[in-house]
Protein backbone atom coordinates (compact mmCIF):
# COMPACT_ATOMS: atom_id res chain seq x y z
CA UNK A 1 0.00 0.00 0.00
CA UNK A 2 1.25 3.47 -0.92
CA UNK A 3 2.29 5.76 1.98
CA UNK A 4 -0.48 8.27 1.19
CA UNK A 5 -3.10 5.52 1.10
CA UNK A 6 -1.92 4.21 4.47
CA UNK A 7 -2.03 7.69 6.03
CA UNK A 8 -5.53 8.34 4.67
CA UNK A 9 -6.73 4.97 5.96
CA UNK A 10 -5.18 5.64 9.37
CA UNK A 11 -6.62 9.18 9.62
CA UNK A 12 -10.10 7.84 8.82
CA UNK A 13 -9.65 5.14 11.49
CA UNK A 14 -8.86 7.96 13.93
CA UNK A 15 -12.15 9.69 13.06
CA UNK A 16 -10.78 12.46 10.87
CA UNK A 17 -12.38 13.42 7.56
CA UNK A 18 -9.51 12.68 5.18
CA UNK A 19 -9.24 12.94 1.39
CA UNK A 20 -6.92 12.74 -1.60
CA UNK A 21 -6.13 16.07 -3.32
CA UNK A 22 -8.97 17.39 -5.48
CA UNK A 23 -11.67 15.15 -3.98
CA UNK A 24 -13.10 17.58 -1.43
CA UNK A 25 -14.42 20.56 -3.41
CA UNK A 26 -16.47 23.62 -2.56
CA UNK A 27 -16.87 25.66 0.59
CA UNK A 28 -15.31 24.25 3.74
CA UNK A 29 -18.15 23.56 6.18
CA UNK A 30 -16.42 21.11 8.55
CA UNK A 31 -12.75 20.42 9.38
CA UNK A 32 -10.94 17.97 7.11
CA UNK A 33 -7.48 16.77 6.14
CA UNK A 34 -5.93 16.22 2.70
CA UNK A 35 -2.94 13.89 2.27
CA UNK A 36 -0.60 14.38 -0.69
CA UNK A 37 2.60 12.66 -1.74
CA UNK A 38 5.34 15.26 -2.02
CA UNK A 39 7.60 13.36 -4.35
CA UNK A 40 11.04 11.82 -3.91
CA UNK A 41 14.23 13.63 -3.06
CA UNK A 42 17.76 12.41 -3.77
CA UNK A 43 20.03 12.44 -0.75
CA UNK A 44 23.25 10.94 -2.05
CA UNK A 45 24.82 8.14 -4.00
CA UNK A 46 25.76 4.67 -2.80
CA UNK A 47 27.78 3.05 -5.52
CA UNK A 48 25.70 3.53 -8.66
CA UNK A 49 22.42 3.78 -6.79
CA UNK A 50 20.84 7.02 -5.67
CA UNK A 51 19.69 7.04 -2.05
CA UNK A 52 16.72 9.23 -1.34
CA UNK A 53 13.51 9.65 0.55
CA UNK A 54 9.85 10.37 -0.05
CA UNK A 55 7.66 13.06 1.50
CA UNK A 56 4.00 12.97 2.55
CA UNK A 57 2.30 16.27 3.32
CA UNK A 58 -0.81 16.56 5.50
CA UNK A 59 -2.96 19.66 4.88
CA UNK A 60 -5.48 20.67 7.54
CA UNK A 61 -8.54 22.77 6.58
CA UNK A 62 -11.16 24.43 8.79
CA UNK A 63 -13.98 26.89 8.03
CA UNK A 64 -12.50 30.40 7.83
CA UNK A 65 -14.87 32.10 10.26
CA UNK A 66 -15.33 29.67 13.13
CA UNK A 67 -12.92 26.78 12.61
CA UNK A 68 -10.29 25.87 15.19
CA UNK A 69 -7.21 25.27 13.03
CA UNK A 70 -4.84 24.77 15.96
CA UNK A 71 -7.06 21.99 17.34
CA UNK A 72 -7.24 20.18 13.97
CA UNK A 73 -3.46 20.45 13.48
CA UNK A 74 -2.91 19.04 16.98
CA UNK A 75 -5.37 16.20 16.28
CA UNK A 76 -3.66 15.35 12.97
CA UNK A 77 -0.22 15.35 14.62
CA UNK A 78 -1.48 13.11 17.42
CA UNK A 79 -2.94 10.68 14.87
CA UNK A 80 0.34 10.61 12.94
CA UNK A 81 2.33 9.64 16.07
CA UNK A 82 0.98 6.09 15.72
CA UNK A 83 2.79 5.88 12.35
CA UNK A 84 6.10 7.11 13.76
CA UNK A 85 7.94 3.91 12.79
CA UNK A 86 7.07 4.61 9.14
CA UNK A 87 6.81 8.42 8.97
CA UNK A 88 8.68 11.10 10.89
CA UNK A 89 7.89 14.80 10.95
CA UNK A 90 10.48 16.80 9.04
CA UNK A 91 9.84 19.87 11.19
CA UNK A 92 8.51 21.74 8.16
CA UNK A 93 5.10 23.19 8.93
CA UNK A 94 3.50 25.77 6.73
CA UNK A 95 2.08 29.03 8.02
CA UNK A 96 -1.65 29.50 8.48
CA UNK A 97 -3.10 30.34 5.08
CA UNK A 98 -6.45 31.74 3.92
CA UNK A 99 -7.97 29.60 1.16
CA UNK A 100 -10.43 31.99 -0.51
CA UNK A 101 -11.71 29.41 -3.00
CA UNK A 102 -12.82 27.18 -0.11
CA UNK A 103 -13.63 29.89 2.47
CA UNK A 104 -11.16 28.10 4.74
CA UNK A 105 -7.95 28.45 6.72
CA UNK A 106 -5.25 25.84 6.26
CA UNK A 107 -1.86 24.68 7.47
CA UNK A 108 0.47 21.95 6.19
CA UNK A 109 2.64 19.45 8.07
CA UNK A 110 5.40 17.54 6.27
CA UNK A 111 6.49 13.96 7.02
CA UNK A 112 9.37 11.88 5.72
CA UNK A 113 8.68 8.28 4.74
CA UNK A 114 11.13 6.15 6.75
CA UNK A 115 10.57 2.72 5.21
CA UNK A 116 10.49 1.87 1.51
CA UNK A 117 7.85 -0.87 1.97
CA UNK A 118 5.47 1.48 3.75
Amino acid sequence: MDACERVIEHMKEQGLNCYHPGVKLGTCKTPYVVVRGGGSYAQGMSGGTSIGYRIVTVYCYVPRENGNLAALVAEAKAAMKALRSQLMPTGNEGPEMIEQDYDARSQSIEYRVMRAEF
